[in-house]
This record gives C-alpha cells, sequence and structure tokens, in this order.
C-alpha cells in the first residue's frame, strides 16, 4: 500500500463524521382510547304523562228550599152579597182606608150606631144616588157598592154635618183604588169602592166606636 493513500483514506473517514447516518423510522399514529360500552341502565323509562287537567269542581249547595208560603186567606170572605137590616139611624163621622198586610181595609165610622147595609159588586161604572151621574174611578176594575140605610152624614136636628171628610179616600193600598162618596139621600147614604180586581170582601161591625169594617183581601 501507498502511505499517501492510507493517510487521505483515514482522513476521509474521519471528516464524514465517524456515525453513520439513520433511515427515519415509521410516524407514530395517535393513540385511539378504546370505547366501552355503558351497561345497560335500570332505571325505568320515563314516558310523557299525557294526562289531562280538569278544572276543579264546585261541590253543590244546598237544595232552593220551598217558594215564599202562600198568602193566608181572609176567613170568612167572599164575592157575594153581605147585607144586614138594622133599626135606627147611624150618622157618619169618619171614613177610613188602608193597607193591613194581607188586605185593604175600609172603615166607615159612626157617631151612635152602624146601620143596615149591604155590600156588593156591581158593574162599572159607579152611578151617584138620586141623579144617576157616572162617578169616575180611575184604575179600577171591579166595583164594590156600599149602600147604608137608615144613614146619614148630616144632622138634622142640628142642621150641621157629621161627616165633614173628604168625598174620596185613597191609601197606598194593594187592591182598593179609592174609595168615593155616592149619594146621601133620603136617609140612602152610598159609597162606590174601586179595585184592580174582583176579590173576597169581608164584611164585620166594631165597636165603641160604631163602625162598619170592609177588608178586601190581596
Amino acid at each position: 500500500m501507498v502511505p499517501g493513500i492510507s493517510l487521505c483514506a483515514a482522513v476521509l473517514v474521519a471528516g464524514c463524521g465517524g456515525k453513520p447516518s439513520e433511515a427515519p423510522g415509521p410516524v407514530p399514529l395517535p393513540s385511539i382510547e378504546p370505547t366501552t360500552s355503558a351497561p345497560p341502565s335500570s332505571a325505568p323509562l320515563e314516558i310523557p304523562s299525557t294526562e289531562t287537567t280538569l278544572p276543579p269542581t264546585t261541590a253543590p249547595g244546598p237544595a232552593p228550599g220551598p217558594g215564599p208560603a202562600p198568602k193566608p186567606s181572609l176567613p170568612g170572605a167572599g164575592t157575594a152579597d153581605v147585607s144586614l137590616s138594622r133599626s135606627g139611624v147611624g150618622h157618619l163621622t169618619a171614613v177610613r182606608l188602608g193597607n193591613q198586610g194581607s188586605y185593604d181595609r175600609l172603615v166607615l165610622e159612626f157617631k151612635d150606631q152602624v146601620p143596615g147595609y149591604t155590600v156588593g159588586y156591581r158593574p162599572l161604572p159607579a152611578k151617584a144616588d138620586g141623579s144617576g151621574n157616572p162617578i169616575a174611578l180611575p184604575g179600577a176594575k171591579a166595583l164594590v157598592m156600599v149602600t147604608m140605610r137608615s144613614a146619614t152624614g148630616y144632622d138634622a136636628e142640628k142642621s150641621s154635618p157629621t161627616y165633614t171628610g173628604p168625598n174620596e179616600v185613597t191609601a197606598k193600598s194593594v187592591q182598593v183604588t179609592q174609595a168615593k162618596a155616592a149619594g146621601d139621600f133620603e136617609s140612602v147614604l152610598s159609597w162606590a169602592v174601586g179595585l184592580k180586581s174582583k176579590v173576597p170582601f169581608k164584611v164585620s161591625i166594631m165597636n165603641a166606636p160604631p163602625r162598619l169594617v170592609i177588608d178586601f183581601q190581596h
């Protein structure tokens, strides 16, 4: 071997870096975690509710009681004529009309005694005793005439009236529309009573002072 060539070869080996180059290795893949299936749940499945909420109901109240009690009838009342004959003369002093709750009351008061009387329904219009002139009774659909014999509202011995009240009497009555003087002629005294309808009436006599009382049922 030539010494110069050996030296050169040694220099080349030293100058090339000593260790041989390494080939690139394989590219590592990203690690993938193995997935584990969840065990089946033991809890029951929740199913959406389809229940409908109803509005609250109200308990029924007590059954309605009976209606208002019927109006009490007027004992002894009727629609037929009521008459009584009496001797002597009655002198009228007052006439009153009022509502007594279940009936209207007409009172004819006398100074000395209640005379004989006839009370009964008559056809409209009312007529004045003696003249026969019609007597207006506004609102009346029925008529009761009160005829008293012997009776008057005038004291002939004293030449003065015993009755000085109005010739028409009204009140907050239910059936009676008004009572009007219909005549004082030849010892016959009469009053006309207008009513809204034909209803039973009752006639009675009261004392201290003497009174003729007529009740008209509501």
